[in-house]
């Protein structure tokens, strides 16, 4: 997911964080304040962490050398276009495979330029390493961005070929997204984002995927659309199982034209979009897994910019199975859904661990909409998250300026993690997940 994702973005930033949750029962020794150690992993969490790190160093690797191969490719393409065009000599058959060869790489043949951290989490037990905290992990790979246009997105999302080909190779265009995103206005742009139609075949979907993501621009309201309403390859996000999600992009218009248009508020809108690095807000950390997640960004931030839809940039979803952080598990395979299934004690009440994790989600959602309503609402974040904002150099002037400011206000504290249930197992989970902040 992640080198498809870091190819669809050739010459773009990717910061990408990865999750490698260690279960480490009770007790865990507490740390003094200000300590500057790590804590004591058991011998088999050690390994683990050893052998995610030499994974993630060894994909790290070979994306660079992949990144060298194809630069040297381009640079040899454009050596043999300038002496094709310098040479009399020079046959038509060079000249054309020369410009050929620039083409594809100006039109993505090439890499995004990667930045990739491991997030490791200690938690007490299988249930707690089963739900992904995707909001902290979004956090974290957002510290590594210091570009002044990003976006948000999920590993799992491939960038449109006009993006990188096309909107950030204008000068004059990267002016005005600035300008507009930093001004007093403060402009977000919806990425319009595409799923791959259910009833295509599983050794279809990726071709689908790769089809609607190339379509050049001038084709998007025949072909692209075509795909949609015709041959049905695609259709708008989650459409066929969360369509409040994403209808308020309004995707009839945004294949009417060319012309960009102000996307309206529907409640449990959670597009993507693209915004000034210093104006997006942070996820807030007391929502774990895959309810409610961008939902509480979405709602805190439309209240904040002004998000207009972007009409020549689209995403597309790449098919995979579920994780146990997402509650359709049930009918899949994911690794530690066992552990969601088993049940505690609560208030008098037996309950499966799925069931308590939705209550408490529940029950920060509507924290978050009484605060919103009521303007009185701030994202909650994580002390070493803010620690480390203070401390990047190309974030330490956004954090002081907004601790004078009543723009982007961050609570101080965060109030314990729900406690799903206890588990007296001590193996751990090998699963890592990605989140991913492509950074334009």
């Amino acid at each position: 997911m992640l080198e498809s994702q870091c190819r669809s973005f050739s010459g773009g930033v990717v910061a990408a964080a990865v999750w490698l949750p260690l279960v480490e029962p009770p007790p865990i020794q507490p740390l003094p304040q200000n300590a500057r150690v790590e804590p004591q992993l058991s011998p088999a969490n050690a390994e683990l962490l050893a052998n995610a790190t030499a994974r993630l160093e060894a994909f790290f690797a070979q994306m660079e050398a992949q990144g060298v191969a194809v630069d040297a490719v381009a640079a040899a393409a454009r050596r043999r276009r300038v002496l094709a065009s310098d040479s009399p000599s020079g046959s038509g058959a060079e000249g054309a495979a020369a410009a050929g060869g620039a083409a594809a790489g100006a039109a993505g043949g090439g890499l995004c330029s990667l930045r990739l951290l491991l997030v490791v989490e200690l938690v007490a037990d299988e249930q707690m390493a089963a739900i992904m905290p995707i909001n902290s992990i979004r956090n974290a790979a957002f510290l590594a961005v210091d570009t002044p246009l990003a976006a948000m997105v999920d590993v799992d999302l491939s960038i449109s070929a006009g993006l990188a080909g096309r909107v950030l190779s204008n000068a004059s265009r990267v002016g005005e997204l600035l300008s507009r995103a930093q001004s007093q206005q403060r402009t977000a742009w919806v990425l319009p984002t595409f799923d791959v139609h259910r009833n295509v075949s599983r050794g279809e979907k990726s071709a689908a995927v790769e089809e609607a993501l190339a379509v050049p621009l001038e084709e998007k309201t025949t072909k692209l659309q075509a795909m949609w309403r015709d041959r049905h390859r695609i259709h708008p996000f989650a459409a066929d199982r969360y369509a409040l999600g994403h209808n308020a992009t309004d995707y009839d218009r945004w294949f009417s034209g060319l012309e960009e248009y102000p996307s309206g508020f529907q409640e449990g809108y959670e597009p993507w979009f693209m915004a000034a690095r210093e104006a997006m807000p942070p996820y807030d950390v007391r929502i774990r897994g895959r309810y409610h997640d961008k939902i509480t960004n979405v709602r805190h931030a439309m209240k904040m910019l002004t998000f207009m839809v972007a009409p020549d940039v689209w995403l597309v979803h790449r098919p995979h199975g579920l994780s146990p952080s997402h509650l359709g598990y049930r009918n899949s395979r994911a690794a530690g859904t066992w552990a969601l299934e088993k049940s505690f004690q609560r208030d008098g009440k037996t309950s499966p661990a799925a069931e308590l994790y939705l209550k408490a989600d529940q029950r920060f959602f509507g924290d978050v909409i009484r605060r919103t309503n009521d303007g009185s609402y701030q994202p909650v974040v994580d002390e070493t998250w803010r620690h480390c904002r203070a401390a990047l150099p190309w974030w330490r002037h956004v954090s002081s300026s907004s601790s004078s400011s009543s723009n982007f206000p961050l609570e101080h504290t965060l109030p314990p993690p729900p406690t799903l249930g206890s588990s007296s197992s001590s193996s751990s989970s090998s699963a890592a997940a990605a989140a991913a902040a492509a950074a334009a």
